[in-house]
């Protein structure tokens, strides 16, 4: 067990009896499971409680992408995170009409760090960082069952201005990123579902909280 304080829900460093450090249980994301709340949405549309999430409750949602010729995606401030320390996002997607997701933290023009997940291959499919600034601790996926998988990118950046953490849609598991780690593509209208967006400190997803 742990012998170092957890109480209240910030995140602490924590020893277990084994004497090895690591970050207690958090989740930094506001509204993690309703993206029509604290998200912001470009180029897409969010359609909330309208599939069963991994949990067993219907509260997943479906993330649908418009004709922009553009990134499609939902997106998050990030003031939180602190500059040159690693972080990890993630979330639990499921394949809809589209079948790849993308998750990064960004920050000014080519300041990133991205990975690329197929979600009908359950793989990572690619990942990268941003040529000003970024800093890969490692990327990873996980079949969490009935087609969810739970995707997640580490990392951290040189610059914290305007940081957001983001997840887009793509029409390919492999591309050429624009200056935010993203995919720029016509959309149709296609979807694919989200939920339990989380934010740690800390190069692995924590426990879901």
């Amino acid at each position: 067990g742990d012998w170092l304080t957890q109480a209240g829900t910030s995140p602490k460093l924590v020893r277990d009896t084994s004497g090895t450090y690591g970050w207690s249980g958090h989740n930094l994301a506001l509204q993690s499971e309703d993206f029509s709340t604290t998200w912001a949405n470009v180029n897409s549309t969010d359609t909330v409680n309208s599939v069963v999430a991994p949990n067993g409750t219907t509260t997943g949602d479906t993330v649908t992408d418009n004709s922009a010729n553009n990134q499609h995606s939902i997106y998050q401030d990030a003031s939180i995170i602190v500059v040159n320390q690693i972080f990890t996002i993630s979330v639990y997607a499921k394949a809809g009409t589209r079948t790849v997701i993308n998750l990064a933290i960004a920050s000014l023009t080519d300041v990133f760090i991205a990975a690329t997940f197929d979600l009908s291959a359950g793989t990572v499919s690619q990942s990268g960082v941003g040529s000003s600034g970024g800093v890969l601790a490692g990327s990873a996926i996980s079949d969490e069952g009935n087609g969810w998988y739970r995707c997640s990118v580490s990392g951290s950046i040189n610059n914290v201005t305007s940081v957001f953490f983001q997840a887009s849609l793509a029409d390919a598991a492999t591309f050429s990123r624009d200056g935010w780690g993203r995919k720029l593509y016509i959309g149709d209208g296609s979807d694919l579902y989200l939920w339990g967006a989380m934010l740690n400190r800390g190069p692995t997803a924590l426990t879901y909280v």
